[in-house]
């Protein structure tokens, strides 16, 4: 799971939970991918001051391509 403008990110735990600290308060793209399932995106999450902004998601399984 990545916070796109700034590098900021985090792996999932077993059940799925994930936090990403120290980001600062604004607007940002977050984004989960895993091998298998197609990417989830959100665009314009807001982050406030000393709040908790919870994003949950479900990835969806999709084939892998080949060449």
């Amino acid at each position: 799971v990545l916070v796109e403008e700034v590098s900021l990110g985090a792996a999932t735990d077993v059940n799925g939970e994930y936090v990403i600290l120290n980001v600062s308060p604004g607007s940002y793209t977050l984004r989960a991918e895993y091998i298998g399932y197609a990417t989830y995106r959100v665009e314009s999450l807001q982050v406030n001051t000393d709040m908790t902004t919870r994003q949950d998601f479900i990835l969806t399984q999709e084939a892998i391509k080949g060449k």
